[in-house]
């Protein structure tokens, strides 16, 4: 367990401070909620979205508030417009162990009937406390205020302090790019043809694995802290 000095949790604090204050100048706040099939409701009445990530629907997996939370954004009346999800894996080998064996997409029973998946060769191996965020989503309206990138870097930020992991991993389709909108400097290919993690849509995809360690999530924290977002400097962007 990677033990977090009162240093490091300022730093995370000050990370998270920093967030709420940008999005109460767009009219938002931050929630959080241990019972997953909310999320799962969310994400099933939102519009535009891939469906229910299986990685993080509880009716495939054990989730429960040990081990899983989601945190959302909502605005003044209580709309939800982004949301993320996270779930906590004790593992030697996090892509082997919960990926290979397709445990990530559902660990409630054994599988029958098995497929190897077309994993690539000399993938990194995490270890330790893992955590998984995915099922992230914004609301249409929503998009173009950076919403996306922030709801995955709170999701690392909430879960380094709740759970105190060792890495923190995610999965994107490749060429899509929101690594680095997401705070992820560490990216490769993880797998080709069929991805077993979506519930609707396209299956035959090419998936991407980002991840990063504890100390480099607490450094993009203290970085992020330091040069705070904000709605003049998101406009900026949008018009350079």
């Amino acid at each position: 367990m990677s033990t977090l000095t009162l240093e490091e949790l300022d730093t995370v604090q000050s990370y998270l401070d920093m967030v709420v204050d940008y999005l109460d100048e767009i009219g938002l706040e931050i929630g959080v909620d241990s019972d997953m099939s909310n999320w799962k409701a969310l994400l099933k009445s939102a519009p535009a979205t891939t469906g229910v990530a299986k990685t993080h629907d509880p009716d495939f997996n054990d989730l429960k508030p040990e081990n899983a939370f989601w945190l959302y954004f909502q605005d003044k009346s209580g709309r939800r417009v982004a949301c993320q999800a996270d779930r906590l894996a004790l593992s030697e080998d996090f892509i082997l162990d919960y990926v290979g064996t397709y445990r990530l997409f559902g660990d409630r029973l054994p599988m029958i009937n098995y497929t190897r998946l077309k994993l690539e060769n000399d993938l990194p191996v995490l270890r330790g406390r893992v955590n998984f965020g995915g099922g992230g989503w914004v609301h249409p309206d929503w998009r173009g205020y950076n919403l996306g990138g922030l709801v995955s870097r709170l999701g690392r930020a909430f879960s380094l302090r709740h759970f105190l992991f060792d890495y923190y991993v995610t999965f994107m389709v490749s060429g899509r790019r929101y690594g680095k909108a997401c705070g992820f400097q560490k990216c490769q290919q993880l797998m080709t043809e069929f991805y077993p993690g979506r519930s609707s849509g396209k299956t035959n995809l090419v998936m991407d694995v980002l991840w990063c360690d504890k100390n480099e999530a607490i450094e993009q924290m203290a970085y992020d802290a330091l040069h705070p977002i904000t709605l003049e400097s998101i406009q900026l962007a949008k018009s350079a």
